[in-house]
């Protein structure tokens, strides 16, 4: 072979194994994230069935609630991104609802902006 295909044929199997090797990083990044979703969502819920036994249901309820908020915000941004997906407008017309009923103020003035935000996405 000349040396311009061995250095072509190198160079190729370099972009391979670079992209295999890019590949794997992010299976691995993404497997890590959804364990440590899945270990920080047991931990919330053990907590709330604690809070709960013991009598306590304000704190859990701050907790959902604030869980809440969060992915209101991330709803927001699925409504916003396609607004004729039926399943997150019926979702965000029962949160809006729901927090209609029982109001909850965030700690953050900007994330209760936000929340106040994607809810007035839906009339």
């Amino acid at each position: 072979m000349s040396r311009v295909t061995t250095a072509l044929v190198s160079g190729l199997a370099g972009l391979v194994v670079g992209a295999m090797a890019t590949t794997y990083a992010w299976v691995e990044f993404f497997e890590t994230g959804d364990r440590n979703r899945t270990l920080a969502a047991a931990d919330v819920q053990l907590q709330t069935l604690r809070n709960l036994r013991s009598g306590d249901v304000n704190t859990p309820i701050k907790v959902q609630e604030s869980m809440l908020s969060s992915s209101i915000i991330s709803i927001g941004a699925l409504h916003t991104a396609d607004p004729e997906d039926e399943e997150v407008r019926i979702l965000l017309e029962r949160i809006k609802k729901y927090r209609v009923e029982n109001p909850y103020k965030d700690r953050s003035a900007s994330r209760a902006e936000e929340v106040a935000r994607a809810l007035s996405l839906i009339d």
